[in-house]
């Protein structure tokens, strides 16, 4: 339910002005959500985080920590894949949509590791 003035359309040509609050609000929320859920949801990283700003910082320092998500799964735009894949290294597993049958179990089954229980 909250509300904050995050970015505004550039008066002229194209793009947008961002806030820095904005920002430092929505790394808190992401380091919040990380310590609170088994899978963060981002929806979506883009030409922003392919030249390495945005939400990418915040997602890369949060991944990988003891007692954070198992799982982030983030939309990124066709543009910024490559930079953000490259960025997230071998944690990172491309999934096109839209997805066949087949291709939702082969998914399921690489990130079910990711939710089994050390005892076992």
């Amino acid at each position: 339910g909250e509300r904050l003035a995050f970015a505004r359309r550039k008066p002229t040509g194209r793009g947008y002005d961002f806030d820095d609050a904005g920002w430092e609000w929505a790394a808190t929320r992401l380091g919040d959500a990380q310590r609170g859920c088994d899978v963060v949801v981002v929806d979506e990283l883009g030409l922003l985080e392919a030249e390495g700003g945005g939400h990418l910082a915040a997602l890369l320092e949060l991944s990988g920590r003891p007692g954070r998500a198992r799982l982030l799964l983030a939309a990124v735009r066709e543009e910024g894949l490559e930079p953000v894949t490259a960025a997230l290294g071998d944690a990172a597993i491309q999934i096109e949509a839209p997805l066949s049958a087949e291709a939702i179990e082969e998914t399921i089954d690489r990130m079910a590791p990711l939710f089994e229980s050390s005892d076992s």
